[in-house]
């Protein structure tokens, strides 16, 4: 079967674009990691992570710090480090009596959060998305730039179906079958997609990647 060139350059690009996300996943989740140990981590060769790397330096997604002789032979890796003021994702939380907002940028570093009490009969999902609405113009102010965030998350005390982030059942918020992902959509209007999940999981989650529970 003859493959045409346009088909061979998006088949490189999306090669190219799954390394790129390999390096910047793996510099979020272990922190700075040296060219060497991007080679250990991700798979690939030393060429590529050289070119990939210089890459993301270009876009400002990351820096190249000195290397840090340990006094083993050859010559030290430099260090990798991301830029987490650049990009930034917003994280909600909706538990049984307050708000939360915060700012988290590439490493998981929070640049800046507020927590806000919410009466238990003030759970309405207008009321709430309203609510929400304001937390998030809040954090966007926060920041030194207009660039939007690449993403919402969303956790939330019931149980959610992820694919569309419909919360099917939330007894502490009477809510059944509420297109939760859909409404703070529609009403944020920032046009990064939003991610809804229940607050357990998540928390499950984060121990895993940062906390307790990480490397077992």
């Amino acid at each position: 079967m003859f493959v045409g060139r346009d088909e061979v350059g998006l088949r490189s690009e999306t090669v190219r674009r799954a390394n790129l996300s390999a390096i910047v996943r793996e510099l979020h989740l272990r922190g700075s990691l040296s060219r060497s140990e991007l080679v250990a981590w991700t798979g690939l060769t030393r060429s590529a992570i050289r070119s990939l790397v210089g890459d993301l330096v270009a876009g400002d997604f990351v820096v190249e710090e000195p290397a840090v002789r340990l006094g083993t032979p050859g010559r030290p890796s430099p260090q990798v480090r991301l830029v987490a003021d650049n990009i930034v994702v917003i994280a909600l939380e909706i538990a049984v009596d307050s708000l939360a907002v915060a700012l988290v940028g590439l490493g998981g570093q929070v640049h800046w959060k507020d927590r806000v009490d919410r009466p238990r009969a003030h759970s309405t999902v207008d009321d709430i998305v309203s609510d929400l609405h304001e937390l998030v113009d809040q954090a966007m102010a926060q920041r030194p730039s207009d660039d939007a965030p690449i993403g919402i998350g969303v956790a939330v005390a019931g149980l959610v179906r992820p694919a569309d982030g419909v919360v099917t059942v939330g007894p502490n918020l009477g809510w059944i079958d509420v297109p939760l992902g859909e409404r703070l959509t529609a009403a944020l209007g920032l046009h990064a997609p939003v991610s809804v999940a229940n607050e357990a999981d998540l928390g499950a989650l984060a121990e895993i990647r940062r906390g307790a529970a990480r490397g077992s």
